[in-house]
């Protein structure tokens, strides 16, 4: 997951290295499970073949955006002559590939049911990519302002704007949540859910919330 932490514009042994000591610090996750499990799925976008046809699974929400513009930046600078095409749930809710059997996920395939990622879309998403890596409000404030700019991609950058503090105050995001914990209580599981079910748009698992949620409580 790239929502958080370092990034590179290179897959390279450094990058690794920086990503498995900001989630072992973060979340106490094993940098050897990184290593083993992350990592060769990474080097793998490098030895893609020239003309290959690659299918992205990713879901509508800021999480899974953030991965799929990553993904275009990395096969834009490492892959030639491919075609690239984005596999979407479908439904327009936030449940994603969860709702769906193995029957309809082979389906979005079989059927062709994906948006074809034109190199536009490509230059979109890699400007996307380094507008959300600065992490600076005012700047993404002024990017959202372009009319140019895809309506799914205005989506999530607007909540991610609502993530991100301004003049040193609370962030949208976290005076919801602040919310939440005088209407619910300090249950993590009910804070949670609820924020699930009206926040979808973040994608957030409960790990990512939890670091959102020890700030407030």
């Amino acid at each position: 997951m790239f929502i958080d932490g370092p990034f590179s514009e290179t897959l390279e042994d450094a990058f690794y290295k920086r990503r498995a000591a900001f989630l072992t610090k973060l979340f106490g996750a094993s940098s050897r499970q990184y290593e083993e499990e992350v990592v060769p799925q990474l080097r793998k976008i490098k030895a893609i073949p020239k003309g290959s046809k690659i299918y992205l699974w990713f879901e509508y929400d800021l999480f899974c955006q953030v991965n799929l513009w990553s993904c275009c930046r990395w096969i834009a600078r490492y892959c030639k002559e491919v075609n690239l095409h984005w596999v979407t749930p479908g439904h327009q809710d936030w449940g994603g590939f969860g709702q769906l059997d193995t029957v309809a996920l082979r389906a979005l395939v079989e059927e062709e049911a994906t948006t074809p990622i034109s190199e536009t879309m490509v230059e979109e998403y890699s400007t996307n990519l380094a507008v959300y890596q600065n992490q600076d409000y005012t700047e993404l404030e002024e990017y959202l302002e372009q009319e140019t700019l895809s309506e799914h991609s205005s989506k999530v950058l607007t909540a991610q704007l609502g993530r991100l503090s301004k003049d040193g105050e609370r962030s949208d995001l976290e005076k919801k949540v602040a919310n939440y914990l005088e209407e619910e209580g300090v249950d993590f599981g009910k804070v949670f859910s609820r924020f699930s079910k009206e926040e979808g748009i973040y994608g957030l698992g409960d790990l990512q919330f939890k670091l959102i949620y020890d700030r407030i409580v």
